[in-house]
């Protein structure tokens, strides 16, 4: 099931919203966490990329960018950032949607086919996010200088990769990975 483009989806979720609209993570408790998060999942994938969410939203742009949405028990939903603990815990003030599922920091491996450039590789993450899934690229033969670039815009977007035998495998940042990511140093 696809997110929805209509900015009224996102704002049917604007109370919803508020703690992320300051920059902060936190808990919701509701009593159906699969749904509630897919439509917290969709209405941040509006924001970033739907025209004029964007202009009108720009907060919630940036919270789509910083924070990624997971159900953490049977009754709750967390917003944290990467890498980050929630400041607060509340409950939903609005409407719930439909389906979804949870995902952990780094999701389910997404396999890609054919030769990859960085460009390629950084245009397939933009079209297909929000996502926490790993991508994997087994024909990226990089140059240092796409290596290079590929490392800048992943800094820059809270994210890491991994190189190995021209195969690239690119993921959400997280602390127990970041020692063993590619970095510039390796080139």
């Amino acid at each position: 099931m696809g997110y929805s483009t209509n900015i009224s989806t996102l704002e049917a979720q604007l109370e919803n919203l508020a703690m992320l609209r300051e920059g902060k993570g936190c808990i919701w408790s509701t009593s159906d966490p699969f749904r509630f998060a897919y439509k917290i999942r969709e209405a941040l994938w509006i924001a970033r990329n739907v025209r004029g969410a964007k202009e009108k939203y720009p907060e919630l742009e940036i919270a789509a960018r910083n924070f990624t949405i997971e159900v953490v028990g049977d009754n709750q939903v967390q917003a944290r950032t990467y890498g980050g603990i929630p400041a607060a815990v509340i409950t939903p003030l609005s409407g719930e949607g439909v389906g979804g599922s949870s995902h952990d920091i780094a999701g389910p491996t997404r396999r890609t086919k054919g030769i990859q450039t960085a460009a390629s590789i950084i245009q397939t993450w933009l079209d297909t996010q929000p996502s926490n899934d790993r991508y994997h690229f087994p024909q990226a033969t990089l140059t240092p200088n796409e290596l290079l670039k590929l490392h800048s815009w992943a800094t820059q977007n809270h994210l890491i990769f991994f190189e190995s035998d021209g195969a690239i495998t690119l993921q959400r940042k997280t602390l127990d990975l970041i020692e063993y990511a590619w970095s510039p140093e390796d080139a």
